[in-house]
């Protein structure tokens, strides 16, 4: 029960801070920066539930290391889901939709 809900709260607040980069700053920010935003919001989840659940806020010394991870796990999701949005355009059934913004 406990990995549940570390992975929902990180996947929630991730998402959430996601969406809120997006309709803002869509214009501004690259999709592997929103992307890296998400990585880190959800470990600052999983930390803040594991926080709560041994009642202990010594948990927050991992966070430089999660920090770390976030950043490069977050780039690399961007970097791919960038360049696979670019060369989906190229595939007719999904050119024919209508785009997603």
């Amino acid at each position: 029960m406990s990995s549940f809900l570390y992975s929902i709260a990180g996947g929630l607040l991730s998402n959430l801070i996601m969406i809120i980069l997006y309709k803002s700053f869509k214009e501004s920010l690259s999709i592997w920066t929103i992307s890296v935003c998400g990585a880190v919001f959800h470990n600052i989840g999983q930390l803040l539930i594991a926080s709560l659940i041994v009642q202990d806020f010594r948990v927050y010394l991992y966070l430089p290391v999660l920090m770390v991870s976030g950043v490069i796990t977050g780039y690399f999701i961007g970097v791919t889901t960038n360049y696979l949005y670019n060369h989906m355009k190229k595939v007719p059934l999904i050119n024919g939709l209508k785009e997603l913004d």
